[in-house]
């Protein structure tokens, strides 16, 4: 990576800083907040689209979109093989699932985990500005796939948000805010580096390898981010729950997330009984087989860190190696540009004292 800001979307919807750690978020307001004519603006011409379907809400919602506008679609669904053990079944098991209730046809393509985790991830974190083990072998499934002549077509994450406990304020996901002393709060648990830490990379790999990849719908354009922040007043208005601002250990927003894309009533969804990656399963297996808990850390995550720090991405505004997870969640400036995004709050906040929503916040616990 050579260039140290990131642009995202198919008009500058995301701007990322490394040398300074800025995010820059534009929003722009439709003349109506509809997002499926929006989407029908941005994907209706595309042809030869490859949705990269984990199993998760997010892929099955990119899914749902491209079988509905999008002409030659199909899905291949990664393996991560650690030896001849599938470590995501689950995953691969609901998409199938899926692909079958949607009648979309679907791929597999095995990738040995094993092999990357232990051969290719210096290259990749230096390549593709990532200290993720996780992201850096999605990177791989997409390098290597030979789907990848093809438009690519990956979940994203849903612009949702979050109400206070008493319901007197709405905040937006990815936003800075602060209290009254003027410290940070984590509105919805995520990281300001969210963007940095989940989509540059795969900005870096579709160009630097010539690639097409739709990381995440939602930030296609400044008009779908607003009608996707939008799409939260229907959310709560239809399913009469909302998500409290987190605290404590319960902070887990699953079931809001299933609220929300339910919201499109015309899309289906198989909704797995727990998200699970597969990493899970192997930070079991490597903790089972040493008696060291952190020993996958250990072994692919924490050593990137010293090689981050030689690349000129590197920030430690952004990546911290203070935490098991190696990323800093300390508060960096995100800048929310174009239309007044407090009017968002308001509609939202609106929806939330007519339908006095109950809280569905669920506990969140690390395996």
């Amino acid at each position: 990576m050579e260039n140290t800001t990131v642009t995202i979307g198919n008009t500058r919807t995301v701007e990322l800083d490394f040398e300074t750690g800025t995010t820059d978020i534009y929003l722009e307001k439709p003349s109506q907040p509809n997002l499926m004519k929006l989407y029908e603006e941005q994907l209706g011409n595309l042809e030869g689209v490859t949705v990269c379907l984990s199993g998760g809400l997010d892929s099955q919602f990119s899914a749902n979109l491209a079988k509905k506008f999008c002409k030659d679609v199909n899905a291949v669904c990664f393996r991560f093989m650690w030896d001849d053990i599938v470590m995501n079944a689950d995953d691969v098991v609901t998409a199938k699932q899926f692909a079958d209730k949607i009648d979309l046809e679907l791929h597999y393509e095995d990738i040995d985990a094993k092999d990357h985790l232990e051969n290719n991830l210096v290259e990749y974190t230096r390549k593709y500005a990532t200290l993720s083990p996780q992201i850096s072998l999605q990177l791989a499934g997409i390098r290597n796939s030979k789907f990848n002549d093809r438009i690519l077509m990956l979940g994203g994450e849903a612009p949702n948000c979050c109400v206070s406990k008493d319901k007197d304020a709405v905040y937006l996901e990815r936003k800075n805010y602060t209290d009254e002393d003027g410290q940070g709060i984590a509105a919805t648990g995520v990281s300001s580096s969210f963007y940095f830490i989940f989509n540059a990379p795969f900005v870096n790999l579709e160009k630097q390898h010539g690639l097409h990849i739709i990381k995440d719908p939602f930030l296609l354009t400044p008009e779908i981010l607003y009608a996707g922040y939008y799409q939260n007043k229907y959310a709560i208005e239809s399913f009469g729950q909302c998500y409290e601002l987190p605290t404590g250990q319960k902070r887990n927003k699953e079931t809001y997330k299933q609220n929300y894309y339910r919201s499109f009533e015309e899309f289906e969804y198989v909704f797995p009984l727990a998200k699970r990656t597969g990493f899970e399963n192997l930070k079991f297996y490597l903790a089972s087989q040493t008696g060291n808990f952190d020993e996958f850390d250990e072994l692919y995550r924490v050593p990137l860190l010293n090689i981050a720090k030689e690349t000129a991405w590197y920030n430690p505004r952004l990546f911290d190696s203070g935490s098991r997870s190696a990323f800093s969640k300390k508060v960096n400036p995100v800048n929310f540009r174009g239309v007044d995004d407090t009017e968002l709050e308001d509609i939202i906040l609106n929806s939330v004292r007519e339908t006095e929503p109950t809280f569905c916040n669920v506990y969140n616990f690390d395996w």
